[in-house]
């Protein structure tokens, strides 16, 4: 049996690692460019909450489960932006960002289709996932991710051995 001060510790915990989410999504809510993906902070903070989110308690509510509960075949209303092959370019993003919703993606009219290839050659892939993987957990409605041929495992081994050898 777990003791009344065992359950007090493991909610202070828990509390303690959703603000700490809370104020991660925060942070990359900020418009772009954000000077936090070019802070020492992301990377520690992005571990911490990828992390958090593989412990069984916290996965109910991940981006996973958001993921599984789209169906396979979209249909989706006009208008609508569609992005494509970013491969890791913040630049591109900051562009995007910029001119089509400078005011944020919750205040933009339309959806928003990203159509894949997320990673590659840009310096930035785990950035532009993380800026796209918050935008889809708060807003799923209006942001739709597909799988590009760089978020298949095979492509990606592939693509690592033709480099090493």
């Amino acid at each position: 049996m777990t003791s009344a001060r065992s359950l007090k510790l493991m909610e202070s915990q828990e509390m303690d690692e959703c603000s700490s989410q809370e104020a991660f999504i925060q942070q990359c809510m900020l418009p772009l460019p954000s000077p936090f993906f070019s802070s020492p902070d992301f990377v520690c903070q992005f571990r911490r909450l990828c992390d958090s989110m593989c412990r069984p308690s916290l996965l109910c509510s991940s981006l996973g489960d958001i993921l599984a509960l789209e169906s396979r075949v979209l249909r989706l209303q006009s208008p609508a932006y569609v992005f494509g092959d970013l491969h890791g370019s913040m630049d591109d993003l900051r562009l995007f960002s910029s001119t089509l919703w400078p005011l944020g993606i919750h205040l933009t009219p339309g959806i928003f289709l990203f159509l894949g290839n997320y990673v590659d050659y840009g310096a930035f892939s785990l950035e532009l996932l993380s800026y796209l993987f918050v935008q889809k957990a708060c807003y799923p409605e209006k942001v739709f991710l597909l799988r590009g041929n760089h978020e298949v495992k095979f492509v990606n081994v592939t693509l690592c051995c033709l480099a090493d050898g």
